[in-house]
């Protein structure tokens, strides 16, 4: 389809070069194969649909696009004009087919059509060009696609309200939908941020506290709530957790401002087939229960048929292990039932230890002497070996120390016998001892002592 811009659409381009123009309506008309000119003002043939194109969507610095969107209920008719009107039902641009375009409508068993037209304006330099691109299918849905998730228009006031991006995360597409306020996007259900803006700027967005940084480029997904900005989305590059600042590639073309709210996005790592068994299996289950998967893979996991093995020790956390068997081999886990009927079989083996543990606590004295003897210690005529000295009057005497103690009692009186006296009825100036005479005859049994008296020697 070939469009023309008009002199009045191109009047309102230069007069706000910055900001594209907001159109009011679209008019589709029964003329085909002509040539429009900028001074037209109106379709040459006669109205056949009309309503509202889609807000300008910024595709690059230079170029912008609006979109028509007809569902399968519009038709039917044939048309081969597009009219793109200002407000105040001023042409904007003016699109001509060189065949009419059938728009058939579903009714019954006949399946209608859907068209989406994308109508692409040059906003920079001398020579305005535009164009549009037509999207026809029998089906009853034709997707129209952006760029980036950061081309999407405001939510709020998105037309059509589904479209085809890229995932951010360089893996595929995903579906995005406006429900009037917010988009949703497929892969990406789970909100991790829900807060207020404590300062913005064209390329960034902070929040007061619970942030946290993508992992992997496009995991995350920010969307502006509420303000000037609303309904705005963006990748989000980096994250600063200094100062809990989320940034963005795209610049927003109206700057948040604070107190409004952001939501982010993350993205679901679980293919939908997968997502979809397990919330199947627990109807209960999150995106984020599905992402925490990521950070517990299966391989750390025991299966419940006993193939994977613990690799450290088994914590019950205060808690019973219900359900366990009977023991068959030595290192099988035990449970209560045998461990009391092993008691029950072997309760007078159990008895007969006990008291015999109990005799030998009453009867026999432990090495570390923490029990005292209850009767005298009998040798049976075997010595006692490796003895400490003794200390305290009671303890029993090495042979070394008796006779380190009669040597120094026999040193000392061989030393001072002499200055014995008053000895045997002595006198106390008198002092007894042997000649060497006397103890010659001592030694040969010459000597005779009397009974009642007694002799120190010089030499023993």
């Amino acid at each position: 389809m070939h469009f023309v811009l008009t002199t009045a659409g191109l009047e309102a381009i230069n007069a706000n070069p910055s900001t594209p123009p907001t159109l009011s309506a679209y008019q589709l008309g029964s003329a085909s194969n002509y040539l429009p000119q900028p001074e037209d003002t109106d379709l040459h043939g006669s109205d056949l649909y009309g309503g509202i194109p889609s807000v300008p969507i910024v595709q690059a610095n230079n170029l912008t696009k609006y979109t028509i969107f007809l569902d399968a209920s519009v038709g039917t008719f044939a048309f081969g004009e597009v009219a793109l009107f200002l407000p105040g039902n001023v042409l904007f641009a003016l699109g001509v087919a060189s065949l009419p375009i059938q728009k058939t409508a579903s009714s019954g068993a006949i399946k209608g059509n859907s068209l989406s037209i994308d109508c692409y304006v040059s906003t920079t330099g001398t020579t305005y060009a535009i164009y549009a691109e037509l999207g026809n299918t029998s089906s009853n849905l034709n997707v129209p696609a952006v760029s980036s998730i950061d081309s999407l228009p405001s939510a709020y006031q998105a037309f059509p309200n589904l479209y085809q991006a890229p995932s951010p995360d360089f893996n595929g597409s995903v579906l995005v939908y406006s429900n009037g306020g917010e988009w949703s996007f497929t892969g990406y259900e789970e909100v991790v941020v829900n807060s207020p803006i404590t300062s913005a700027s064209p390329l960034s967005v902070s929040i007061a506290s619970g942030g946290i940084s993508p992992v992997f480029a496009g995991e995350l997904i920010l969307q502006m709530i509420d303000g000037v900005s609303a309904g705005s989305v963006r990748v989000v590059t980096g994250f600063s957790s200094l100062t809990n600042t989320y940034a963005v590639g795209s610049p927003f073309s109206n700057v948040p401002q604070v107190g409004n709210y952001v939501k982010v996005f993350k993205k679901t790592q679980l293919r939908p087939s997968v997502a979809a068994l397990l919330a199947g299996l627990d109807p209960d289950l999150t995106a984020g229960n599905i992402n925490d998967l990521l950070d517990y893979p299966l391989s750390n996991m025991l299966r419940k048929d006993g193939s994977v093995a613990m690799t450290a020790p088994f914590n019950a956390g205060g808690f019973r292990v219900r359900s366990v068997a009977v023991p068959q081999v030595g290192d099988d886990a035990a449970n209560k039932g045998y461990v009391d009927s092993q008691f029950s079989a072997n309760s007078s083996t159990i008895s007969s230890l006990v008291t015999s543990v109990n005799f030998l606590n009453l009867n026999f004295f432990r090495k570390d002497g923490s029990l005292a003897m209850t009767g005298n210690l009998n040798f049976g005529g075997k010595r006692g070996l490796n003895l400490a000295p003794p200390i305290n009057p009671g303890d029993a005497a090495t042979k070394a120390y008796v006779l380190s103690a009669v040597s120094d009692a026999v040193s000392v009186v061989a030393t001072s016998h002499n200055e014995m006296s008053g000895l045997q009825g002595g006198e106390p100036d008198e002092r007894y001892h042997l000649t060497a005479q006397q103890y010659s005859d001592l030694v040969s049994g010459n000597l005779s002592i009397p009974p009642d008296e007694m002799y120190f020697f010089g030499q023993l």
